[in-house]
């Protein structure tokens, strides 16, 4: 079960850009092997865009489908903690 789980989270196509609020300069890994560069992330959905909404000190926004970019440039999707 938790295979067909990971399948359907790879076929949403859907990416998030997290923030690291408090060190926007943050260049490294973060939880989960997550690479930041100069503070933001972009990741596929699933268990650690999850992670990051649940934890204080990140901004996760959604930005569209794998390989569009950033989004339209609105706030939809956007969540701070």
């Amino acid at each position: 079960m938790a295979g067909k789980k990971k399948a359907e989270n790879k076929e949403s196509g859907k990416m998030f850009k997290i923030a690291v609020k408090n060190n926007p300069n943050f260049v490294g890994k973060g939880a989960g092997g997550v690479q930041f560069a100069n503070g933001t992330a972009v990741i596929p959905d699933g268990r650690m865009v999850k992670w990051f909404r649940d934890h204080e000190g990140y901004e996760v926004t959604a930005v569209g489908a794998e390989g569009e970019g950033e989004g339209n440039g609105t706030d939809d999707g956007k969540t701070e903690v």
